[in-house]
């Protein structure tokens, strides 16, 4: 159990820190990253579906190690994809 919470708090502290660095990077404003949403189901969807993938990732990392490199590629074009 404190190898899954470190981990959670470690993907949490580095999703922060990542944020921030994009933010001043492209000189992005708060006030500029408000969501639009089109209704209340791509609303509460992209909020599940984060949601899930942030899990399947922390279970991914703890059960298979060998493949954690490509887990963090994989989220990192995640993230692209959302910029």
């Amino acid at each position: 159990m404190y190898l899954f919470s470190s981990f959670v708090i470690a993907i949490l502290i580095l999703n922060h820190f990542v944020n921030r660095y994009l933010m001043k990077k492209w000189e992005i404003q708060i006030a500029d990253l408000g969501r639009k949403y089109v209704n209340r189901l791509h609303k509460y969807g992209e909020r599940i579906l984060y949601l899930v993938n942030l899990i399947v990732m922390v279970i991914a990392i703890n059960d298979f190690p060998h493949l954690r490199i490509w887990i963090f590629i994989g989220m990192a074009t995640v993230a692209y994809s959302f910029i």
